[in-house]
Parts: structure tokens; sequence; C-alpha cells
């Protein structure tokens, strides 16, 4: 089997093939670039910054609830990840805190207990019919001291260093 190139006269046609090898082997070479690329660094970077495994976990069930659920003011989804996201505090209430001096460890025992109750606000608003708002409120409010809780252990951790 043969292919015909009839569009090239016959003094071209070995620079045709050359050029239909050289694009295959092109795109081949770019698709193992990109496969083989290492994540980029902000995803490595945000990767990071949880300071334990729990607050990871933590992080994965927020995510989409604050970054979704939330603009498009999907109460309904926000209700039922509450549940979820109880679950997921509970491991971080019950979680050791890494090594830190007195000082940090006071001020982030108090946040862990903020976020602890404000899940549970989230938790009570959620099981609530009617006001959404309350819901949306909750949720914004348990994102914030989730906020304030990682940056402190890592505060904690620099201060440390």
């Amino acid at each position: 089997m043969t292919l015909q190139l009839r569009w090239f006269p016959a003094v071209s046609r070995p620079f045709a093939w050359a050029t239909c090898v050289g694009i295959a082997l092109s795109l081949f070479f770019m698709t193992i670039e990109v496969t083989a690329r290492p994540l980029p660094q902000h995803k490595q970077a945000e990767e990071s910054k949880f300071p334990t495994v729990e607050l990871a976990a933590f992080h994965d069930v927020l995510h989409p609830l604050v970054h979704e659920a939330l603009p498009q003011k999907d109460a309904g989804r926000i209700r039922r990840g509450a549940a979820e996201l109880a679950k997921a505090k509970k491991r971080v209430v019950k979680a050791p805190l890494p090594k830190m001096n007195e000082d940090h460890k006071k001020n982030v025992t108090e946040l862990v207990g903020f976020l602890d109750a404000s899940v549970d606000d989230l938790v009570k608003a959620a099981k609530q019919t009617g006001n959404d708002e309350d819901v949306l409120k909750a949720l914004d409010a348990v994102h914030l001291e989730f906020e304030d809780l990682v940056e402190a252990i890592n505060a904690a951790k620099e201060a440390k260093k």
C-alpha cells in the first residue's frame, strides 16, 4: 500500500514525507512534555499551605461549597454538604496540634473552638427550613474561621523556625 502524493511534484515527495514525519514527531514530543510537567506552581503552593492532613481534608469539603455553591446562592447544596463538613470538623477538633509555643497554642486552640462553633451554627441553620440567607452567612463564617485557623497555625510554624 503506498500513499499517493499527487499534488506534490516528484522532486518534492521526499520533502513531503519528511515534513509529515516531522509534524508527527513534534506532536508526539509535545504530548510527552505536557503530560510530564510538574504541577503548576500555584497548585503546589495551595497544597502545602495546609499545616495538617485534617485541615486539608476539611478544605476539600469546604472548597466546593464556598467557591461554587455560595456564589450561586445554592443553599440546598450547602445544606446537603453541612453534615459532611461537620464530620470533617470533628477530625480537625480531635487532631493534635503541630508543635508550637504556648502563646501560639492558646491562640490556635481558641481558633479551633471558633471553627467548631461556626460549623455547629451552619449545621443548625441547615436544619432549619425557609431562610436561605442564614445558611449562606453561616457558611461564610465557617470559611473565615477556617482561614484564620490555617493562617494562625502557619504563623506559629514560621515563628518556630
